[in-house]
């Protein structure tokens, strides 16, 4: 049940998040990234919703750390990801470590830094 009840919450932050997406005078309401263009706003709010995707997987057994850490790698390739990731950072790096969310956080960061060591292009 409880489940249950996750996956209906969910659905809903993602009809929110749709919403916001869809139409700028929205997005002005619940807005994270307020000095972001409309565009850059949208794609900041698409990648939270990828990123919340694989929370709920993760969170949910779906998905072991090397498989997420492989979606990760390829998540952080993205510079529009590593412009949300640097936005949304200081957030994520405050919860707790023992929390899925603390887990996730850790993993993408793990990934962040492979790419740095592989030279790829830093994160701004």
């Amino acid at each position: 049940m409880r489940r249950s009840a996750e996956a209906d919450l969910r659905s809903l932050h993602v009809q929110l998040t749709q919403m916001q997406m869809a139409d700028p005078a929205l997005a002005e309401v619940w807005n994270d990234y307020p000095e972001e263009s409309p565009q850059a706003l949208r794609q900041n709010l698409f990648a939270h919703l990828t990123f919340s995707h694989y929370l709920l997987v993760y969170r949910w057994g779906g998905i072991t750390e090397n498989e997420m850490l492989a979606h990760a790698q390829r998540l952080v390739s993205s510079p529009v990801f590593n412009r949300y990731w640097a936005s949304s950072r200081s957030a994520k790096e405050a919860l707790p470590p023992v929390s899925a969310e603390g887990r996730l956080f850790r993993i993408f960061e793990q990934a962040l830094q492979e790419a740095r060591h592989r030279g790829a292009p830093p994160t701004r």
